[in-house]
């Protein structure tokens, strides 16, 4: 069985999850090694927690409130992964 919509939208939440984990990378918050760097970042970088925070965010709460259960998952791990890297 082929299911062409379930690996795009695979796709599209491994793509995201990456993103953030750019993110984290970018502002300094963590290394590409995955330890974590409590150095403070300078104030560009901060422009990238403010996407995750006025792009990303408001998409998870409108993508949580669809109707179908299959694209609530996906919303679902990524707020899980949000959640997580974050703390």
């Amino acid at each position: 069985m082929y299911d062409s919509e379930l690996i795009i939208r695979s796709a599209a939440l491994s793509a995201l999850k990456e993103l953030v984990n750019c993110i984290l990378i970018w502002t300094g918050r963590i290394t590409a090694a995955g330890v974590i760097a409590f150095r403070h970042s300078p104030v560009g970088e901060d422009g990238w927690l403010e996407l995750s925070r006025t792009v990303i965010i408001p998409s998870l709460n409108d993508g949580l409130g669809h109707s179908t259960d299959l694209v609530k998952k996906g919303f679902l791990l990524l707020l899980s992964h949000l959640s997580r890297v974050f703390g």
